[in-house]
């Protein structure tokens, strides 16, 4: 069942993509990291976000200036990076065997940091993976405020 309120939730790169490239859906990343400054929830990542959420095409010129945006907010103090380690990969590789819907190692590695990390929930714009579910105690789901949102937060969606 999906929790709300949430704590703590895991992002997939997908969210911080599309939070710098403007794409649809990349709005709702603002008020959950703004809720994540005040202190409200935790927001975990996995350490392989860095180099998936580049913000802009690999091999072209640099945009310096976005460039140092992504990585401001990849390095907020707030984020909760979760490396790659042991018990990471092997749950990552255990998803893989026995979940059909992760079929690429990067889906798993995501839902494998989003439980190691014991995240309520991990959001996803990726519906490939399944979403509307729990995987080893994490809801999968888009994302959505619920009780995080606030009319601050509604009016920066809108501006």
């Amino acid at each position: 069942m999906r929790p709300d309120p949430f704590d703590r939730v895991c992002l997939d790169a997908n969210i911080v993509v599309r939070h710098f490239s403007q794409e649809p859906g990349g709005e709702i990343a603002r008020p959950i990291f703004a809720a994540a400054e005040r202190d409200e929830i935790e927001v975990v990542i996995s350490s392989v976000i860095f180099l998936e959420a580049l913000g802009q095409k690999p091999g072209g010129e640099i945009d310096e200036e976005l460039e140092s945006k992504v990585r401001k907010l990849l390095e907020n103090p707030k984020l909760i990076v979760v490396d790659v380690d042991y018990f990471v990969a092997m749950t990552a590789r255990d998803l893989r065997l026995r979940d059909a819907k992760l079929k690429t190692q990067w889906d798993a590695i995501h839902v494998a940091t989003a439980a190691e990390a014991a995240a309520d929930v991990f959001f996803t714009f990726d519906e490939r993976i399944g979403l509307d579910r729990e995987v080893r105690g994490v809801w999968l789901s888009k994302p959505y405020l619920g009780e995080l949102a606030n009319e601050d937060d509604l009016l920066d969606m809108i501006d």
